[in-house]
């Protein structure tokens, strides 16, 4: 693959159908242009956007491409650097499967699974690019899916030599066909699809049975037999006792009198905690990354000018940062630095006013 051949290149013009769209994204860059921390804007931004990405909810692509192009011509290209190259990925993934779909060993597999076989999409993302994925834990995928995964890694690694792949089933998303009665759809998670496929040979099955059959960790599978058996429409199995909690020794069957008047159903997930961890994780990246821009932007005005007392270097940061920061973070990050011998602190003058040095 060509990386000249893959250029990011987001459109210009915005097609008429989209006009409230983009009048809805003005008018939010519109209030963007008040928000001072705007780092984190950018890392919730990013959150978002992968997941509207990886499980396709995007409501037009093209509309995505052009608020990142607003955000670029509002804040720099540096801002929306990661943004773009999250679009990048994409593109590069229809690249990378086309490729890979015409290859005999993908082939070969495909023709043993038969016309009604797997559809099998893959998104390669750069680790950098998007937002830390969460923990994943080694699933047991149905023997189909494992081949062409298997298959897959195989060949990334013959065409990208010295790289690695590691696989997140919790960003991925699953289409089953289904026979409930009646034909249906069901959008479900990677672990919801595994559950519910040990019931294609068996009406009933107990906690343990499901997890050994998917060797999904406990706290994973609770949520996701919560979400199959306590959803009041979409209840896909009977659970065996009452209760909300799932617990080891508790029976769940298929259930039979499932009905919806939907052809193509969204199974939601039950994950509450799970989105605050998610959360959390985003702000304490965020205060990680703001520790490490503090720092550079010292440096970089100690650099320029040699030789500052206190109150102007803490000034100068003051108008640099693009997010709100206070004095005293400022000054710890002053003393980080020179305990790390980046600045050397002068004794005060007559008038008690202290100056710092650059040390090259």
């Amino acid at each position: 693959l060509s990386q000249e051949d893959l250029q990011f290149s987001p459109p210009l013009r915005v097609n008429e159908g989209n006009k409230d769209i983009e009048v809805h994204i003005k008018q939010a860059l519109q209030i963007f242009r008040y928000l001072a921390a705007k780092d984190a804007f950018e890392a919730f931004f990013k959150k978002d956007l992968a997941r509207r990405l990886l499980l396709q909810r995007s409501a037009c692509r093209e509309m995505e491409h052009y608020a990142s192009t607003l955000l670029r011509e509002e804040c720099g290209a540096a801002y929306t650097a990661g943004i773009e190259g999250m679009f990048q990925d994409m593109e590069i993934s229809k690249v990378l499967a086309e490729v890979f779909d015409s290859s005999a060993e993908a082939k070969d597999i495909l023709e043993d699974l038969g016309v009604d076989g797997v559809d099998f999409q893959v998104s390669v993302l750069t680790t950098g690019r998007w937002p830390s994925p969460p923990p994943s834990p080694e699933i047991q995928l149905p023997r189909p899916l494992q081949r062409l995964a298997t298959c897959f890694a195989s060949f990334y690694v013959q065409q990208h030599r010295g790289r690695s792949l590691r696989w997140c089933p919790a960003w991925g998303q699953c289409l089953l066909r289904a026979n409930v009665p009646g034909r249906k759809e069901l959008v479900v998670s990677h672990f919801q699809a595994l559950v519910l496929l040990c019931f294609n040979s068996a009406d009933q099955l107990s906690y343990e049975e499901i997890c050994e059959a998917t060797q999904i960790p406990d706290m994973e599978l609770q949520l996701t037999l919560q979400s199959l058996s306590l959803h009041k429409t979409v209840k896909l199995l009977l659970k065996g006792s009452k209760e909300r909690q799932v617990r080891p020794g508790e029976t769940f069957s298929y259930n039979a009198a499932f009905s919806h008047k939907l052809y193509r159903i969204t199974v939601s997930q039950i994950s509450p905690k799970e989105q605050l961890q998610e959360e959390d994780a985003v702000e304490q990246r965020l205060v990680g990354s703001r520790v490490h821009e503090l720092d550079a932007v010292v440096i970089r005005i100690m650099k320029i000018k040699k030789k500052m007392v206190h109150q102007e270097l803490i000034s100068e940061v003051l108008m640099t940062l693009r997010f709100p920061a206070e004095a005293a973070d400022i000054k710890r990050r002053i003393e980080s630095l020179i305990e790390r011998e980046c600045l050397e602190r002068h004794p005060p003058n007559e008038q008690g006013v202290t100056c710092y040095t650059y040390l090259a």
